[in-house]
Parts: C-alpha cells; structure tokens; sequence
C-alpha cells in the first residue's frame, strides 16, 4: 500500500479544484438524464470520459502490460468508482434536486474514517473524527427528515439513499486505489475504458440502442462532464489518493456540497430550503473537527 504525506498548497489547491467539479457535476448530470436516461446517462459519460484521456497515454511513463493483480484491482475500481455509482446516481438525480444529491455526498468523508479505521495503519480513528461522523450523521437526519426515514417506499427517500451508496462505493474504491502501483495516467485510461465498457453493456442489455437525439444543451453538459468530472477529476483523485490516503483525500468531498447547492441554484434555479442549509452546517462543523483532531503524517 503507498506512503501517505501531508498535504501541501499544491495538494490543497487540487482538492479544492476537484471539489468544484465534482460540485458541477450533479447539474450536468440532471440537465443530461432528463434527455437521455440513467443508464444511458451514466455510460456516455464514462465514454466521453474515456476518450478526453486517451490521448494523454502519450505521457505515460510506464509500459502498457498488466499483471493480474493490476488487473483485477481495475476492474473492482471501475465498478465501485464508475458503474454502480453512476447508475445510482444518474437514477437519484431524476428524483432529488442537484444540490440536495451533493449535499448526500457530503458524508463520504466519515465512511472514509470508518473503513480506514479497520483496514489501515495510517488512516485511523481519532476522539474528534468519531465527533465529526456524529456531526455528519446528524445532517444527513435533518436533510432526510423524520418522515423520509418512516416511508422508506417512497421515490424520494429511495434516491437520497442511493446517493449514500454512491458515496459508500467511491470510499471502497478509493482503498483499493492505494494498493495499485501505477503511472496516474495509465490507471485513469484503463478504468474509465474498463468501466465505460460495463456501462454501455449494461446500457444495451437493459434499455437496448438508444432512442433519443439530445439537445445542444444535453451536448454541451455531456461533453463537460466527460472531459472535467470524469476524465480529469479522475486522473487527479488517483494520484492524490495515493499521495494524501483516503481519509484526506475524502475531506475534500466537503467541499461538494456548497459548490453543488450554489451551482444548482445558479445553473437550475433550484431552491435552496432551510432544511439543506442547517445540514450543511452539520457537516461542515464536522468536517472542521475533522481536521483539526486529524494526526500529522509524515
């Protein structure tokens, strides 16, 4: 497994960049899905995603044969990074604003905790990060709401959940990151292939070929989130995973939610209720304790 290390100002900067993108990410998704379906939704976007960093296998520095292990640890990468959590995703979002889904995301953090805790050394849990989990936990409540915990049939309660499970399977993914020893670019092409692979399978076997001409807009959005939350986004989290672990890495994803509330009432005209900010507040309390209690690594 790689070596941790403190972040740096470059590796801050970074995670703030993601967290920008990622935070547009939840509008593109839900102008795109309106158009094209999740399941079509989700696998043109690991294509387009696939494609904007192909070109980049020019940089590699390593050679382009697998071993089995690298092999395998791909593949679960792209399920748990790719498939399963877009499908999630693109089908929460029809159901649940754009803002609300990446305020959802916002508790990945303090699953990254709690795996790390029993399965690493270097990324366990402290008094203040089990402070920060109650904090997190305690704003997801207030967002779901009473009512949403009792009708667990309900559209909406289902969608904000499947969201939670997305968040659950980015953490997985993120651990078995750490154990790949690849040049950056190389993985990022070969699980965004691998991964849009699945999805167009999946895509054709469950909705057959697609039936829809998207719009200028749907383009427009598609194309972004190819090229930045997928292809980019994805290039950058592999190495910093890798660099910064998890846990650090995960922090970021704080950060997702107040870019993807403020871009969903920006982009969307979404309105952002009182119930999504007092959560937001919890998370953010929480992430502050987070870091504060977090130990220095070397």
């Amino acid at each position: 497994m790689s070596e941790i290390t403190k972040p740096t100002l470059t590796d801050i900067a970074m995670l703030l960049g993601i967290a920008i993108i990622w935070g547009s990410a939840f509008s593109s998704i839900k102008v795109l899905v309106a158009e094209s379906g999740a399941l079509w939704g989700a696998a043109l976007r690991v294509l387009f995603g696939f494609l904007a960093v192909l070109p980049f296998i020019l940089l590699a520095k390593a050679g382009i044969r697998l071993r089995a292990a690298e092999v395998s640890g791909i593949v679960l990468v792209a399920l748990l990074n790719m498939v399963v959590p877009f499908i999630l995703i693109s089908w929460a979002l029809q159901h649940i604003d754009a803002g609300i889904g990446a305020l959802l995301l916002g508790v990945t953090p303090f699953i990254a905790m709690i795996i790390g805790h029993f399965t690493t050394s270097d990324e366990r849990i402290t008094k203040g990060r089990a402070l920060a989990v109650v904090f997190a936990m305690t704003g997801i409540s207030v967002l779901v709401g009473p009512q949403a915990i009792l009708g667990l049939g309900s559209a909406t309660f289902l969608a904000q959940l499947a969201v939670v499970a997305s968040g659950a399977c980015y953490v997985i993914a993120g651990f078995v990151m750490r154990r790949i020893d690849l040049d950056p670019v190389l993985f990022t092409v070969y699980a965004l292939g691998t991964g849009a692979i699945m999805l167009l399978s999946v895509a054709l076997a469950w909705e057959g070929y697609p039936d829809f001409v998207l719009s200028s807009q749907a383009w427009v959005n598609l194309i972004w989130l190819g090229t930045a939350p997928t292809g980019l986004a994805y290039l950058m989290r592999y190495w910093l995973v890798r660099r910064l672990g998890v846990s650090t890495f995960a922090l970021a994803m704080n950060a997702v939610p107040i870019f993807g509330i403020l871009i969903g009432a920006l982009y969307l005209g979404e309105v952002i209720h009182w119930t999504t900010l007092v959560a937001l507040a919890f998370v953010l309390i929480g992430l502050m304790i987070a870091r504060m209690t977090t130990p220095k690594t070397t």
